[in-house]
């Protein structure tokens, strides 16, 4: 779960499995506290920055049934819909 975001954003282009050969400019806080379990139920809590921190909100969102595509603005969502048609 991720406990905490920073206010200060950043914006690079993210790309995804799920929506092959199309990257997208994403905006997302610079840092994050997450905690987790491990496999022998351990407690674990760590701030991530970077690209460590845009992977992990990356995954979050796909538990939460969101991709990359939900993250944009109407226009950018339809010109990267429109040239993820192209390449099908």
């Amino acid at each position: 779960k991720i406990l905490e975001f920073s206010d200060t954003r950043v914006s690079q282009a993210e790309g995804c499995l799920s929506i092959p050969g199309i990257m997208t400019e994403i905006s997302r806080p610079a840092r994050i506290k997450v905690e987790w379990m491990g496999l022998t139920a351990g407690r674990y809590v760590q701030v991530f920055d970077g690209f460590a921190a845009a992977c992990i909100q990356h995954e979050m969102d796909h538990l939460d049934g969101v991709v990359t595509f939900d993250r944009l603005s109407a226009a950018a969502r339809d010109k990267a819909m429109t040239d993820y048609e192209v390449l099908q």
